[in-house]
């Protein structure tokens, strides 16, 4: 028995290894058909090393929504060709380490490098390192398409195994190092080491090799011109791997990373609208790679338009002029489609060349306190989690919340109980902060997110605070979160690109609209009808001309942080959102200026502007909702001494109040708040 059983296994063992043999032939013959088919499409271009380098870098060109011309990418240098003997060994090394450490073992592609890069990559839960060889990227770089598929993969992997068959590694090495991207218009080595330290290549020191070693990965990121620190620290990066693979000795690192990174300066390129072209460079990042973007003479079609950005500008420049005496000298504006989320406006400072107020710093981008300017949004999470109601008592007195704090409104006043749409239209804090206390400060974290504020960090780091602004959020994040309540509930991201044509006209990539439903549209409409209530906020605004739209419905939300380092306003209708910053850039105070005295003056011109022949267009009331009348101060049905409120509610919702309040309580109530804390008499100040 055991002797058949042993046959057995010995013809079924052998007959896999047959099976398996014939399927790695049969894989085998398939891997060198298909490699014959792609090397034989581009026989041609492989012939010799000018057909490889025959590359266009064409640039780009970005233009507004009238399809005018507003940026094109700076001409890319004639390549001055440098034969690899003129290269320093240094930079040869520098590149291998940081880009290919196993160039001269692997024969096109590198499986090790691609299993190391795997395994990094997951621990890590993020791409840190590409697998990539120097061969594969002069492939995909003078050969491939923009698509990004398994289909153009195996085409680089064929053609790179056919480029090192017919080339010398050196000779491979020759051309990429001629024709690589470093940013800044610069292809080539020769090309890079003039523009970054107006040098020829073989003159480099090893810290400045390193330096454009470490640029190819992300040129505009790593630039130092973009980013100095990110720019050493990639450059120490190479210089690390460089000593790992013993290139370098220890003593050479040392002294290497001890010098700072200088760069000769860069030739400034005109642009109409500098820094939404940087913004809209960076939206294009994450869509192409920049070797594709410089190459392939893109046309970039964005959402800017040209009449509201020119008046923003000059709106900005002008009321800013008159401010400059209380300390404001500096600002950002950003108006946004409220339905589809583009882009019409982005001033990202009161000028580009204003060195006094660091103006090429994009403050429309720049995440910054923002006062009670988030109130909104806060209460808006709370309604629609249910932590509140348009009747639930909110009481603004002497209040310590956990642990120990204690806020105060603006005016150092207490008023007394009150319902959400008072305290909210006069941005009172005590009650914002129980608001915050009810519903949980993560929570209120968790709802802005939902908003598209990304600038949020670690949640230890926030508290009940953060409803008066104890989050910092850019104008851009601020007018994409307020789309949430003039949408009826629903988050449109921002974008700044409509769609991207090659050279030939094709369109190559379109926008997607991306909206996501972060309220009820009941609660967006409730919040919206708080703040565009200029009876209610009067009691601490007043009826200020810049707060005030006639007959036009429009949510307007003003912001003052601590000590007057910010002041801001948003505005909306259902079609559109403006948001303002003012302030200074290093973060200095200015002179008691409020939201209302600085940036509302900017918003005002701006939203009347805008919303001409639509001012007749009205948020649409859900005919879910019902208004009632209710209590002031208890939240009960109205009574004869309250006065009554008219309140928002969903009809038939259990927060709809039963009970009617009595003219005792109401008395006893208001005598009570104004013996602790109403206006003393003359006869009583005089006893003083």
């Amino acid at each position: 028995m055991f002797k058949y059983l042993k046959k057995f296994f010995l013809i079924f063992f052998l007959s896999i290894l047959i099976i398996g043999i014939l399927l790695s032939g049969v894989a085998l013959a398939g891997f060198f058909l298909v490699s014959n088919i792609v090397s034989s499409q581009f026989d041609d271009d492989l012939t010799t090393t000018a057909r490889i380098l025959n590359y266009k870098p064409e640039g780009y060109t970005i233009y507004d929504a009238n399809s005018n011309l507003i940026y094109s990418a700076p001409e890319a240098k004639q390549v001055n060709y440098k034969v690899i003997s003129e290269v320093s060994q240094n930079l040869k090394n520098a590149v291998i380490a940081i880009e290919d450490d196993r160039f001269y073992q692997h024969f096109g592609f590198d499986l090790i490098s691609i299993s190391r890069a795997l395994y990094k990559n997951n621990q890590a839960e993020g791409i840190v390192e590409g697998g990539s060889t120097i061969t594969q990227q002069l492939v995909r770089n003078s050969f491939l398409d923009f698509d990004r598929n398994y289909t153009r993969k195996i085409k680089e992997i064929m053609l790179s195994i056919e480029l090192e068959r017919r080339y010398e590694k050196d000779e491979i090495l020759e051309m990429y190092l001629n024709s690589i991207y470093f940013g800044s218009g610069a292809y080539g080595v020769e090309n890079a080491a003039n523009i970054y330290f107006n040098k020829h290549v073989e003159d480099l020191t090893l810290y400045e090799v390193a330096l454009l070693a470490g640029l190819p990965k992300a040129p505009s990121q790593l630039s130092p011109y973009v980013d100095n620190e990110a720019a050493t620290t990639r450059r120490n990066l190479v210089l690390s791997e460089m000593l790992n693979s013993e290139f370098i000795s220890n003593e050479d690192y040392e002294q290497a990373i001890q010098n700072p990174v200088e760069v000769s300066p860069k030739e400034d390129v005109a642009t109409r609208y500098p820094h939404f072209s940087l913004y809209v460079q960076d939206e294009l990042d994450n869509i192409f790679t920049e070797n594709d973007i410089q190459r392939a003479g893109l046309k970039i079609y964005t959402t800017i338009k040209p009449e509201m950005q020119d008046l923003a500008q000059s709106t900005l420049v002008e009321k800013l002029g008159l401010l400059t005496w209380r300390n404001a000298n500096n600002g950002a504006v950003v108006q946004l489609d409220v339905r589809s989320g583009a882009i019409l406006t982005m001033v990202g400072s009161t000028g580009w060349d204003e060195d006094t107020v660091d103006g090429r710093i994009n403050m429309a981008t720049s995440p910054r306190q923002p006062g009670s300017s988030i109130k909104p949004l806060i209460y808006a999470s709370a309604l629609n989690g249910g932590y509140i109601s348009p009747n639930t008592v909110l009481h603004d007195e002497p209040t310590t919340f956990s642990p120990n704090y204690k806020p105060l409104d603006f005016d150092k006043k207490f008023r007394g109980n009150m319902m959400p749409r008072r305290a909210l239209s006069n941005s009172l804090n005590i009650p914002a902060v129980e608001v915050v206390s009810k519903m949980g400060y993560v929570n209120a974290l968790n709802k802005l997110k939902e908003m598209g504020v990304t600038s949020i960090s670690e949640y230890s780091n926030y508290g009940l605070s953060v409803v008066l602004g104890g989050v910092e959020i850019s104008p851009l994040e601020m007018a994409g979160a307020y789309t949430t309540l003039a949408n009826g509930g629903t988050y449109v991201k921002p974008y700044s690109i409509e769609r991207v044509e090659n050279k030939y006209g094709e369109v190559i990539f379109e926008r997607k609209v991306e909206k996501k439903e972060v309220l009820t549209k009941e609660t967006a409409y409730i919040v919206t009808d708080w703040i565009n209530d200029p009876r209610a906020r009067a009691e601490t605004f007043g009826y200020p001309a810049q707060l005030n739209y006639g007959k036009t419905p429009v949510g307007v939300k003003t912001g003052t942080t601590e000590n007057f380092r910010d002041s801001w306003n948003i505005a909306y209708t259902p079609y559109i959102v403006t948001a303002v910053w003012v302030g200074n850039a290093n973060n200095e105070v200015m002179r008691s200026l409020t939201g209302v005295d600085g940036a509302a003056t900017i918003v005002h011109p701006l939203m009347v502007e805008a919303i001409k022949g639509k001012e007749e267009a009205k948020f649409i009331m859900p005919d879910t909702l019902s208004r009632i009348s209710i209590c002031p101060i208890d939240g009960n049905l109205s009574c004869g001494r309250c006065g009554g409120q008219n309140e928002l509610f969903v009809t038939g919702s259990k927060q709809i109040p039963t009970k009617r309040c009595s003219d005792d309580y109401i008395e006893k109530t208001l005598n009570d708040w104004n013996d602790r804390f109403g206006e003393k008499k003359e006869e009583d100040k005089k006893e003083d």
